[in-house]
């Protein structure tokens, strides 16, 4: 009976072992505000919601952070944690720093958040970028009983713009822009646009789906479908593509992707966690992230 319990003793402190070390091993890395030699080093210029967003005390927000957080153990390489620290415009990834310790001892980012547009400025001389995560496109939408019927007749129209992006999407495409530049009205919201459009002050709206798919349009105190009363425009103006930046021809944006893809396809995963996230933070599936990994 002794020599029973002896080894059940054995057996047991065996187990429990075995449980600390799968514990330790299996403990997931996370953000951290001390940097060492260990650390990843992430680069931000400003919030840019709802991308990404950091407070007083170094806790980071948003739909890059979120991702960032699930995806972390599977590009960490051999980094234990990873550290957001603010850079200037025109910081180079890879090669400048990034941070200095108290010990005067400097580091260097190689990924970057914040929203990053590919096809922007120099961004694509500046970085690497994985493949596009979120598509922002810019479309146009006309009552469905207009003579508007392609992107062709748009010259000249009474056209209501909504956003920034479908601002610049204009400013790009010239023979409209000029021919509609003294019947272009820019309106805060999409709610004053499609308010215009209803009462036949503007022809056309352009705007950019992250304002159009969130849009409940009201009437006289009631939702109304845009559906019923409008339709698109076949194609879009522009498509502005936002993605994680790395450093130029850093493997860590292959190593993004295909945790992407992890993260997304129930083939790797359990379920799709990455469509959620977008959902989320967009208010509609704003991604059409895709990936084919070197080897398939």
């Amino acid at each position: 009976m002794t020599k029973m319990k002896k080894i059940l003793a054995v057996a047991l402190c065996v187990l429990l072992l075995g449980s600390v070390f799968a514990g330790c091993s299996g403990k997931k890395a996370e953000q951290t505000t001390e940097i060492t030699d260990e650390t990843l080093l992430i680069a931000y210029t400003a919030d840019n919601a709802p991308f990404f967003q950091i407070d007083e005390k170094g806790n980071a927000s948003g739909f890059e952070a979120d991702l960032i957080a699930k995806i972390f153990d599977s590009i960490k390489d051999d980094c234990k944690n990873y550290a957001y620290v603010k850079v200037e415009p025109g910081y180079r990834l890879g090669e400048e720093t990034a941070y200095t310790d108290k010990d005067g001892k400097t580091y260097i980012a190689y990924m970057a958040v914040g929203g990053l547009q590919k096809n922007d400025g120099t961004n694509n001389e500046d970085y690497s970028f994985t493949n596009t995560v979120i598509s922002n496109r810019v479309v146009t939408l006309v009552k469905k009983d207009s003579k508007i019927k392609d992107y062709s007749n748009l010259g000249g129209a009474k056209l209501a713009v909504v956003s920034k992006a479908a601002q610049n999407a204009l400013a790009d495409n010239a023979v409209i822009a000029d021919r509609s530049a003294k019947t272009t009205t820019v309106y805060k919201t999409a709610q004053a646009a499609f308010t215009a459009l209803y009462q036949d002050k503007a022809d056309a709206v352009v705007i950019d789906e992250f304002d159009l798919r969130t849009l409940d349009f009201v009437l006289d105190g009631q939702k109304k479908a845009l559906s019923d009363w409008t339709t698109e425009l076949n194609g879009q103006l522009d498509t502005v593509e936002y993605a994680f930046a790395t450093a130029k021809y850093d493997r860590l944006k292959d190593d993004i992707n295909e945790a992407l893809l992890e993260l997304k396809d129930p083939k790797y995963n359990d379920k799709d966690e990455f469509t959620p996230i977008v959902e989320q933070y967009f208010g509609y599936n704003a991604s059409n992230f895709s990936y084919i990994p070197a080897d398939k």
